[in-house]
């Protein structure tokens, strides 16, 4: 069993701060894939991807909320104002964002003209305290493909989670 998410945590901070305390038995999964892991694995070299070539920038403008925010220390990035930085780290929102503050966030970015690395394709998520519809990521990344932002996607359904797994355990088709 592989457990595959497109959280922004890597498979430690997922062991720990979920599936420990939902008393899941860690030894049930022959691995754990997240966008966060493949990230880390893209930033120490064991995946292979121009996304590596951003991240050495460094010098970032991070969107997420608070949660995800203490989950990417091992990026090294020097976190940024937006018009200081040279690329977006796009993590995630807070769940009550409405659109227009959706749209605000996607228009300053847009007028920044900066790349974009989104770990959560996702546009719409089910907020685990609300359990109401919220936006995600993945809403102000399609806006900013609209306006010609380029945007590196790592979650699924896209091919680089998918890849990496098919070769780490090598699946054949």
């Amino acid at each position: 069993i592989i457990l595959l998410s497109n959280s922004s945590q890597n498979k430690e901070s997922i062991i720990k701060d979920t599936l420990i305390p939902l008393n899941f038995k860690i030894d049930l999964f022959d691995d754990i894939i997240s966008s966060g892991e493949i990230l880390k694995l893209i930033k120490n070299n064991i995946i292979i991807d121009p996304i590596k070539n951003i991240l050495d920038l460094k010098n970032c403008y991070i969107l997420s909320n608070e949660n995800d925010y203490k989950n990417i220390d091992y990026l090294e990035l020097e976190t940024k104002k937006a018009d200081k930085a040279l690329f977006v780290l796009a993590l995630s929102i807070k769940a009550n964002l409405d659109k227009i503050e959706i749209t605000n966030i996607s228009k300053k970015i847009i007028n920044l003209q900066l790349p974009v690395i989104c770990t959560n394709p996702d546009e719409y998520v089910i907020d685990g305290n609300t359990q109401k519809k919220t936006y995600q990521v993945g809403f102000i990344a399609n806006q900013l493909i609209k306006n010609n932002i380029t945007v590196r996607f790592i979650g699924k359904p896209y091919s680089l989670i998918y890849e990496y797994i098919k070769n780490k355990f090598m699946f054949k088709k």
